[in-house]
């Protein structure tokens, strides 16, 4: 019998393609802030592509979602980058409930993401997730 491979990369492309749209991936990863980080404030902040003109015209760059919720140990960071986990409360107000969404979010709109996070005793984890890794 043969084995069955699992191409990561390519599932990974298939389930974030045109999975998110622009706004929806803001809303999740809003939701996330308020839900899991239990913030009380939430700051986007959109960074356009270096250039001459207007930064209202030129494309985003990157997102920057910054909140002044709880952090994550590096432990949860690492359960909250594991797809599919069963982290946190999800209940029925919560827009993802499958442990995926602001993973699936992030990498719908670009190739990588980062998370900088700060825990409840001052500690500072990073994590870079990108497709071609």
């Amino acid at each position: 019998m043969e084995q069955f491979k699992f191409n990561k990369g390519r599932t990974v492309d298939a389930l974030t393609e045109g999975t998110f749209t622009p706004i929806q991936a803001i809303f999740e990863f809003i939701d996330n802030s308020y839900d899991h980080g239990e913030a009380t404030q939430v700051e986007i902040r959109i960074i356009p592509v270096p250039g001459k003109g207007s930064a209202a015209t030129r494309a985003p760059e990157k997102l920057v979602i910054v909140d002044n919720g709880n952090g994550m140990t590096a432990d949860e960071l690492i359960e909250g980058l594991t797809m599919g986990t069963e982290q946190g409360n999800h209940g029925p107000t919560n827009i993802s409930d499958a442990g995926v969404g602001s993973k699936l979010a992030a990498l719908s709109q670009g190739r990588s993401f980062e998370y900088i996070t700060r825990d409840s005793e001052g500690n500072v984890w990073y994590a870079n997730v990108s497709r071609e890794q």
